[in-house]
């Protein structure tokens, strides 16, 4: 299953190679706006109103449009449908709890997709520290090593020290 690999960034600004984030190939002077994905209980608000942070990535200018286009449908998807699904439990008569976890089920439906499915690209800003989650482990590592970021949960990296460490022995 395709997980993202994640970089945390610690900086004002984060700095990118001149390669496409979607495909990966070069890109010269194209790129494409991103904003950030909501964080925390009333994250989606600030998204609502498109107070988010947002990020200039390269990208070619289809690959960034479908970019752009996919992380607005995904969570607008996930706003609509959590909204209409509590409309129908209200117009069923269900209970308090009912509903909420028919609200529950709704939201957990675009969660699983989205870690089935992830994006090429996407981040979340909170604190000063920008989350940057790649399909791509090696374009990841590239990001990481020009921002002096973290490579969260980097199993690869814990395999090849985990077998140095036995030769050393």
């Amino acid at each position: 299953m395709p997980l993202s690999t994640d970089v945390i960034v610690r900086r004002k600004e984060v700095t990118f190679p001149h390669k496409c984030v979607v495909c990966g190939t070069t890109v010269e002077n194209g790129s494409t706006r991103i904003r950030g994905n909501p964080v925390g209980f009333y994250g989606v608000i600030p998204w609502i109103f498109g107070a988010t942070k947002k990020l200039d990535v390269p990208a070619h200018q289809p690959c960034g449009s479908k970019l752009s286009r996919s992380l607005i449908i995904r969570n607008l998807s996930l706003i609509v449908g959590v909204i209409l699904v509590l409309i129908l439990a209200v117009s069923l008569g269900l209970s308090k709890w009912q509903a909420i976890g028919l609200a529950i089920a709704a939201i957990a439906i675009p969660i699983i997709w989205q870690v089935i499915r992830p994006l090429p690209f996407e981040f979340t800003h909170q604190s000063g520290e920008f989350k940057l989650m790649f399909i791509d482990p090696a374009y990841a590592r590239e990001i990481a090593t020009l921002n002096d970021g973290e490579l969260e949960d980097d199993d690869e990296n814990g395999r090849e020290q985990d077998d140095s460490d036995v030769g050393s022995s």
